[in-house]
């Protein structure tokens, strides 16, 4: 019952709950179908509040209403500060998008590959460093820094998709002494071909710095975009409907 769930949210929101009204904004933003209602300019007031009090959501949530004109006119370079502004406070999709803007000259921002490409690598990296602390645990399981039994679990991994991605984020790792970027690039693409994110995002990053092959950014960006999880989500499916085109 979204009337129930609006009334419980309002609730929280006279108690400054923060992500009560991002939620509240959402159910606002759902049930309206025009993009400039009182529904909207509540929902955009709402965002508004929950950014000056510092929410991450709220912050990129802000720059979406800016890029796509929601409740306010089209502005890119006001939906900027705020991506930037999620960026500096090490929101991964902040970032993504704005390497989506630079690489694709979205919303007629002159095309960046370089600075676009920058962003992508960024968001990357703060997802790898989780990717890197959970792989800790398999390098000791299955002896991945064992050079004598490296060949072994090489061969394996050329069927073995999942192993492919354990070795591979090892032999990348700038912190192993024993790391093999060529053929962390050669497993990888095991793992990234069936659709393994991380290793995806491995990929986009090597290619970005020339690690391992030459500095491609085409074939960077090729990667990055593959990867599902530094897709925008949320509040921004509820309103592309009021946008000229869904988002890239």
């Amino acid at each position: 019952d979204k009337g129930e769930a609006q009334r419980w949210y309002r609730k929280a929101v006279e108690q400054q709950h923060i992500s009560a009204m991002v939620n509240l904004a959402v159910l606002l933003l759902d049930s309206s179908n025009e993009p400039n209602s009182t529904d909207v300019s509540e929902a955009s007031g709402l965002i508004r509040r929950g950014a000056d009090a510092g929410s991450s959501d709220a912050i990129f949530n802000m720059g979406y209403l800016a890029e796509n004109g929601i409740g306010q006119a089209k502005d890119m370079d006001e939906a900027l500060r705020w991506y930037r502004l999620g960026a500096e406070r090490q929101d991964t999709r902040a970032m993504h998008r704005l390497g989506l803007i630079y690489v694709d000259g979205i919303g007629g921002i002159a095309r960046d590959e370089a600075t676009g490409v920058g962003w992508f690598v960024q968001a990357a990296d703060r997802m790898l460093r989780i990717v890197n602390s959970l792989n800790a645990f398999d390098v000791l399981v299955f002896g991945l820094d064992d050079p004598r039994r490296r060949s072994n679990h090489s061969r394996l991994a050329t069927s073995d998709p999942s192993l492919a991605l354990k070795l591979g984020i090892y032999l990348a790792d700038k912190k192993n002494r024993g790391r093999d970027p060529k053929e962390a690039i050669r497993l990888l693409r095991i793992a990234a071909d069936v659709g393994v994110p991380a290793a995806a995002l491995q990929l986009g990053v090597m290619y970005a710095e020339g690690d391992g092959a030459p500095k491609n950014n085409v074939e960077a960006i090729k990667w990055f975009r593959l990867d599902p999880r530094l897709q925008t989500v949320g509040l921004l499916q509820r309103v592309t409907r009021f946008t000229d085109k869904p988002l890239p």
